[in-house]
C-alpha cells in the first residue's frame, strides 16, 4: 500500500521517499532498453519491496531473481512466479557435501565417500553441487559486473566459496571433482572479466600446492606412474588404461556390432560408468566414437551461441558456466579412456550409468532451452 505525505518537507530524516511515477518511469525505460519486458529478470535485493514488485508485474516483468528465502515469500505473496533463488542452493549444497563427511548417511565405495544415503536411493552431492557453483557465480559476477576487476570484489570473494567446495571434495576424496571446479570457476572468472594477472598469479601459487597434495598419497602417485608407463604396469596401476586401449583397438574401424565387445565382461573395471567411452569405441567403432565427439560438439556449440545471445548478462554467464561445467567432463571422461589423462571417477554426460549424473545434466540442457526460449520473445 502506498501512502502518500501531505507536506514532504515536514518529514523528519533520514527517511527513504519513493515517487510510484518516477519508478514506472524508469520500469519503461528499462524495458525499452532490454527491447521487451520478457528480457528482464530484476533483483528484488534492490528494493525489498511488495509494491515494486506487484507495479513491474503490472508492467510485465514476471522473473525475478532473489537471495533469501524471506525475498522469495515476499515475491510470490506479490504475485511473482517465476523466481530464481541463488545463495540458498549454495548453502544447501555446502551442507550436504558436509553432511556425507560427518555422519552416517555418507556412502563409502570405491575408497571414496562421495553418496549420500537415502533409504534404498543413493544421491552425488557434489553433482548438485557444480550447478550450484554455477547459479552462484552467474549471479554474482553480473551484480558486480561494474568492480569485477577489483581483487577484493570480483576475485575474492569468489574464490573463498571455490576454497570451501573444494575442501569438502578433496576429503572424499575426489579430485577429478577438484579439478573441474576449479577450472570452471577460473574460466568463468575470466570470461566476467576479472583480471588476468589475479587469476594467473593466483595459479601460480596453488599449482606447487596441488602438486604436493597429488603426490603424498601413495595411491595417486601410483596412478601417475600407471598413466605415464601404462604397459609397465598393465597388472596393477596401468589396467585400466590398457584395457581401455585394448578396447578401441579391438573396436577397429566399424567395431564388434552392440553387445559384441568382451573387454566389458571380465577386464574393463566401471564399464557402464567411467569407461562407457571405451565399450563404445570397441561395439561401435571409430565411427561410433567419431558421432559421439560430434554429438557433444554441437552440444557445446549451442550452448556456446545460447550464452552469446542470451537476453540478460546473468543469462550469459548462467549458459556459459553449465555449457562449461559439462564439456570439462567431457573432455576429462573420454581423455582417461584414451589414455591421455590419468584416470579420474568421471561419468560421461548423458551416456553414463548413475541417476544423480543424468539427473542434473538433464536439468542443466534444460536450463540452457529456457535461456534460448527467452530470447525468442
Amino acid at each position: 500500500m502506498w501512502y502518500r505525505p501531505e507536506n514532504e518537507a515536514s518529514i523528519a530524516t533520514p527517511c527513504l521517499l519513493l515517487f510510484p511515477e518516477r519508478i514506472e518511469e524508469n520500469i519503461r525505460r528499462m524495458i525499452a532498453i532490454a527491447g521487451s519486458a520478457e528480457r528482464l529478470r530484476t533483483h528484488v535485493k534492490t528494493h525489498k519491496l511488495s509494491e515494486l514488485v506487484k507495479l513491474q508485474l503490472q508492467h510485465g516483468i514476471e522473473k525475478f531473481k532473489c537471495a533469501t528465502l524471506s525475498e522469495v515469500a515476499m515475491t510470490a505473496g506479490a504475485g511473482g512466479r517465476d523466481i530464481l533463488l541463488a545463495y540458498p542452493l549454495l548453502g544447501l549444497s555446502l551442507v550436504l557435501l558436509a553432511v556425507i563427511q560427518f555422519t552416517d548417511l555418507g556412502l563409502s565405495a570405491g575408497g571414496s565417500v562421495r553418496w549420500m544415503q537415502l533409504g534404498s536411493f543413493s544421491f552425488q552431492p557434489s553433482e548438485f553441487a557444480r550447478i550450484a557453483l554455477v547459479i552462484y557465480l552467474a549471479y554474482s559476477m553480473e551484480k558486480k559486473a561494474d568492480q569485477i576487476k577489483q581483487f577484493s570484489i570480483g576475485f575474492l570473494p569468489h574464490v573463498l566459496v571455490l576454497g570451501v567446495f573444494v575442501t569438502l571434495i578433496f576429503i572424499q576424496p575426489d579430485f577429478g571433482t577438484v579439478f573441474i571446479f576449479g577450472a570452471l570457476t577460473w574460466i568463468m572468472l575470466f570470461i566476467g572479466g576479472v583480471r588476468f594477472s589475479q587469476l594467473f598469479a593466483t595459479m601460480l601459487v596453488i599449482l606447487p600446492v596441488a602438486y604436493v597434495f597429488l603426490i603424498n598419497a601413495e595411491y595417486r602417485a601410483k596412478r601417475i606412474l600407471g598413466f605415464l608407463n601404462p604397459w609397465e604396469h598393465s597388472s596393477d596401476e596401468g589396467y585400466q588404461i590398457v584395457h581401455s586401449l585394448m578396447a578401441f583397438g579391438t573396436g577397429g574401424l566399424w567395431g564388434t556390432g552392440i553387445g559384441k565387445g568382451y573387454q566389458k565382461l571380465f577386464y574393463l573395471p566401471e564399464p557402464h560408468t567411467d569407461f562407457i567411452f571405451s565399450v563404445i569405441g570397441e561395439e561401435l567403432g571409430l565411427l561410433g566414437v567419431v558421432i559421439i565427439i560430434g554429438l557433444y560438439a554441437w552440444i557445446v556449440i549451442r550452448g556456446i551461441a545460447i550464452a552469446r545471445s542470451a537476453p540478460d548478462l546473468f543469462g550469459a554467464y548462467l549458459a556459459v558456466g553449465l555449457t562449461i561445467a559439462m564439456g570439462l567432463q567431457i573432455v576429462v571422461n573420454m581423455g582417461v579412456a584414451l589414455g591421455l589423462l590419468p584416470t579420474k571417477g568421471l561419468t560421461l554426460p548423458l551416456l553414463s550409468y548413475g541417476g544423480t549424473s543424468l539427473l542434473l545434466n538433464m536439468a542443466s540442457i534444460g536450463i540452457l532451452m529456457n535461456i534460448r526460449a527467452a530470447q525468442r520473445h
